[in-house]
């Protein structure tokens, strides 16, 4: 309901009922029903072929949250009861429609019209029910661009180590939604202030480092998620040379996929190739260009140099090469390791730093036909056996 009402686009429908689930179950048959949450009141209904299920949840209230996530035990009870054990007002309006009006115990309305997320009841206690909403309330004040009321702010700043009792996958997923998008800059700044930051990456000095990555992140046309990551914490790299130390400790408290951590690690390990290009070798900046995340590198090194001052002499030199024909951008080696068996190199580790070698050099311009790769092949075998 609250998405409509900002005028959004409706993504889902939860449903909410005075229906017991073997209500529902009973009503939709037990071929389209689902009961993965029926001892909390939550059934699945399967739709026809090609519509979402839909999540169906009985009117309920809350025993204590003892393990800080789920209640131990539920009951039924009425439509208000169900809306004050909501997390936040604006996430507690009900829409019937039966006869086409809201329904709104918690004084929603008004806070969706003042552009406030505000906790249902006590702050803390809602809080305390479950770590998570302390994220989810940082990330719908930035999605909308909303203001966290003192009260639930107060309540976040006191608890932040609690955040920690959270799952490493739900903290992720939150961060993911929030720092993946547009609203990004108001959601760090929440972090911030909210102090939940110096848990979540206690390697980032918010002093030192906050104002430089702010202005990457303004700069920075992307909302890939490991290219707002790898902005965020390239000011930690400029303080240290181990920030492949950081994105492995970030992996572990936000569980990053093995893909996002391979590409912020490559992020964070080539932008500074491409800034500085029109210094380097050729063959050191373009295997950078010919990967997959050559576009992506390309947008966050611009913004480090837009944030920084820098000189764009490197930038553009990447961007002509970007215009190449492929053939020319990432031409096909010269030399492969067949033509090393040909050559008589028997086979090991040495193929490799070989093909290496030779591919810089095709790279750079000093060779360009097979001939040569092979000499040069030979040559490299030659002096690493000492013949």
């Amino acid at each position: 309901m609250r998405d409509q009402l900002l005028g959004g686009e409706v993504k889902d429908y939860d449903v909410a009922t005075d229906a017991t689930p073997d209500d529902i179950r009973q009503l939709f048959g037990p071929n389209r029903t689902l009961g993965v949450g029926a001892a909390f009141g939550v059934m699945i209904v399967r739709g026809p072929r090609g519509v979402d299920p839909i999540e169906v949840a009985t009117f309920r209230c809350d025993a204590d949250y003892s393990d800080g996530r789920r209640p131990d035990s539920v009951s039924f009870s009425s439509p208000q009861e169900d809306a004050r054990r909501r997390d936040f007002t604006i996430n507690g309006i009900f829409y019937d429609p039966v006869t086409d009006q809201l329904v709104d115990y918690v004084n929603g309305q008004q806070d969706l019209q003042d552009k406030i997320v505000r906790s249902i009841g006590d702050a803390d206690k809602r809080l305390d029910e479950d770590k998570l909403r302390m994220l989810r309330a940082v990330r719908f004040a930035a999605t909308f661009n909303f203001q966290l009321d003192e009260a639930t702010a107060r309540a976040i700043s006191s608890r932040t180590e609690e955040i920690k009792l959270v799952s490493a996958e739900r903290i992720g997923d939150e961060l993911r939604r929030m720092m993946g998008k547009s609203s990004r800059l108001n959601a760090i700044q929440l972090l911030i202030d909210t102090r939940l930051m110096t848990v979540l990456l206690p390697e980032f000095d918010v002093d030192s480092d906050w104002p430089l990555s702010r202005g990457i992140l303004s700069h920075l046309d992307s909302d890939r998620f490991s290219v707002t990551l790898a902005a965020c914490i390239h000011p930690i790299g400029e303080r240290t040379d181990d920030l492949q130390t950081v994105i492995r400790d970030l992996s572990a408290r936000w569980r990053l996929s093995n893909e996002e951590i391979r590409e912020t690690s490559q992020l964070v390990r080539a932008e500074g190739l491409l800034r500085t290009a029109h210094q380097l070798a050729w063959s050191k900046v373009q295997p950078v260009l010919a990967g997959d995340l050559a576009q992506e590198t390309m947008r966050l090194a611009a913004a480090i140099a837009a944030a920084t001052g820098e000189t764009a002499g490197g930038i553009e030199l990447c961007r002509e090469k970007l215009l190449l024909p492929i053939a020319q951008l990432d031409p096909p080696p010269l030399l492969t390791g067949e033509d090393l068996i040909q050559l008589g190199v028997p086979r090991g580790p040495v193929y490799k730093s070989i093909l290496n070698l030779v591919r810089d050099r095709q790279l750079d311009g000093e060779i360009g036909s097979l001939d040569e790769a092979a000499s040069l092949a030979r040559r490299i075998w030659e002096e690493s056996t000492g013949e």
